[in-house]
């Protein structure tokens, strides 16, 4: 009959809506990838078919930035996949990876450690049943291990996920690992290095046709061009990702933000960084991302130090619910503290030490400013130490 015939129908629409769903969410359709991953899971017969929808959905809960979102659907396809027993271990090492990157990026790199570590240690078990996931866990590995500071551990996991993406020829894949390798060079202070492999990952986004790593790798790339100084190189990538990206839900608009507020700061456009940086705060505290909570506190307080330095005018003063520049590192000084990132409590720190010195209580910034690079050289990165050390007087000469 006919409705047996559409209950028999349905189970083949599954690898079909698992395609589309990748399909849309490479064009950064978000709300329809979601779609298209909650109608495979509706269309599936068996609980790894689930499990694996409920994972995909996972990721574009994530990359729409509702990471609460994803860490419930994670926890579902994990559920699911340890039920279907032997045939659904590679579902779940999946599952395991989703979770642990919800946690990561809901600042428990803690908790986050030990479950992609096992997501790690399947997936190398199953070998070619699961070298995606592999390559995914040895990326979330690298993340953890940068957020502590352990850059050499970041590096090597980077290359090892590289390694294996160009050993399965998947192209995109290698864009994938440029890209981290680009971020992960920010996170060391090596900005030139971050600006090469960010553009060799875009080249590889865009002969692929993946709007949605382009926007990370943009991101990556306005991120190192601040570092370098190059802002209104930095001003012009960050404002066409936001116009590439338009009313889309978007998880890295915070991050997106923060790093337009700097090259703003950088170029003197002072009212237009405040705007941006108040922005880049709504946007963090929406989605519970509280690295980038902390990174637009910092910004803030990089508003409020520029204006207390310049003393403008009325007019551009800041508006009342904006809290002094103290106030504002303070608060990014905690998350970061809390969260265990050792290297950007101290890049924050830093900048908390040249509000000090420039109106403040020298004495202070002074301690400030040598905890903050005893705090560089701990970690073993000698360009930041090598850019305090030759600021004259404490002084900054250029963006905060």
């Amino acid at each position: 009959d006919l409705a047996q015939g559409q209950r028999d129908v349905q189970p083949q629409l599954v690898p079909w809506y698992e395609r589309l769903g990748e399909v849309l969410r490479m064009r950064a359709r978000y709300g329809e990838a979601a779609e298209a991953y909650t109608a495979m899971r509706a269309a599936a017969d068996d609980p790894v078919a689930q499990a694996r929808a409920w994972s995909e959905l996972a990721w574009v809960q994530t990359l729409q930035g509702d990471h609460r979102a994803s860490l419930e659907s994670a926890e579902q396809a994990e559920r699911l996949a340890a039920d279907a027993g032997p045939a659904g271990r590679a579902a779940l090492a999946l599952a395991l990876f989703r979770r642990a990157w919800a946690m990561y990026r809901l600042g428990d790199a803690a908790g986050s450690l030990p479950l992609d570590e096992r997501a790690l240690a399947l997936s190398t078990e199953l070998a070619g049943a699961a070298w995606r996931v592999q390559a995914l866990s040895l990326i979330l590995l690298a993340a953890l291990h940068a957020t502590m500071g352990r850059f050499e551990q970041s590096e090597q996991a980077c290359e090892q996920a590289l390694a294996l993406n160009r050993s399965w020829g998947d192209r995109r894949g290698v864009g994938v690992m440029l890209g981290n390798l680009g971020q992960s060079a920010i996170q060391r202070g090596d900005y030139a290095a971050a600006a090469a492999r960010s553009l060799e990952a875009l080249a590889v986004a865009r002969e692929m046709g993946d709007r949605d790593s382009e926007t990370a790798y943009l991101t990556n790339l306005g991120a190192a061009r601040v570092g370098l100084g190059e802002y209104a190189a930095a001003e012009a990538d960050l404002r066409r990702i936001m116009e590439m990206m338009g009313a889309a839900h978007w998880g890295k608009l915070s991050l997106a933000c923060t790093l337009l507020t700097e090259a703003c700061l950088g170029q003197g456009k002072v009212a237009e960084a405040l705007e941006t940086a108040r922005r880049a705060l709504a946007a963090g505290q929406e989605t519970g991302e509280r690295e980038f909570i902390a990174w637009a506190w910092r910004s803030l307080g990089n508003c409020r130090s520029r204006m207390a330095r310049l003393g403008l005018p009325e007019g551009t003063a800041p508006p009342s619910e904006v809290p002094p520049a103290p106030s504002c590192y303070a608060e990014s000084l905690r998350i970061f503290t809390e969260i265990g990132s050792e290297a950007e409590r101290a890049r924050t720190m830093r900048n908390w030490a040249r509000y000090e010195l420039a109106c403040g209580d020298r004495e202070r910034g002074l301690a400030m400013w040598q905890e903050a690079r005893a705090t560089f050289e701990k970690l073993n990165m000698p360009l930041e130490v090598a850019r305090m050390d030759a600021e004259v007087g404490g002084t900054t000469n250029g963006n905060e």
